[in-house]
C-alpha cells in the first residue's frame, strides 16, 4: 500500500448547497498563545496493489513539537478491492489545542506502521486585522 497524497486542508467556503472550497496549507500564524485551530482536514489518497486488497487500518495522530500526542486519534478500517484500488480519505480534526509556536505533526500509520507525517509550522504572527465592513479575520 502506498500513500500518494497527504496534505492539510481547511474549508474556506462550505455552503449547504453548492461548491465546497478548501485551501491546502502547512504554516499558520496566531497573535497569541495558547490558541486553537477550530477545524482542519487531513486528506489522504491511498493506493493498493492486488496482493494488498482486503481490510487495513489507518490511524492519524496529532503530535506537538515534543512528539507527544495532543487530543484524539482518528482510526478506521478501509477496504481495498479490485473495483476500489484507490481510496481518498478526509480525516477531520476539530478544536486542536496549540500551546506554543513550533512544528506540530500529523502522524499517519497504516496497519500499525508509520507511513507518512505532515508537518504543520505554527508561528507567532501579527494579531488579526479587522477590515472595515468585513467580519473576516485570520485565525
Amino acid at each position: 500500500m502506498k500513500i500518494v497524497l497527504a496534505e492539510l486542508r481547511q474549508p474556506i467556503l462550505d455552503l449547504p448547497v453548492g461548491p465546497r472550497v478548501e485551501a491546502s496549507f502547512h504554516r499558520v500564524g496566531f497573535g497569541g498563545f495558547p490558541t486553537m485551530i477550530p477545524r482542519v482536514n487531513v486528506v489522504l489518497r491511498v493506493e493498493a496493489e492486488p496482493s494488498e486488497y482486503g481490510n487495513h487500518t489507518y490511524r492519524v495522530r496529532f503530535l506537538n513539537a515534543a512528539g507527544q500526542q495532543i487530543g484524539d486519534t482518528a482510526e478506521k478500517v478501509i477496504v481495498f478491492k479490485p473495483e476500489l484500488p484507490r481510496i481518498e480519505l478526509v480525516v477531520p480534526f476539530a478544536q486542536l489545542g496549540i500551546a506554543e509556536p513550533g512544528t506540530y505533526t500529523f502522524e499517519i500509520a497504516i496497519d500499525g506502521q508509520t507511513d507518512r507525517s505532515i508537518a504543520l509550522e505554527v508561528f507567532r504572527g501579527p494579531p488579526p486585522q479587522r477590515v472595515e465592513g468585513s467580519a473576516a479575520a485570520t485565525m
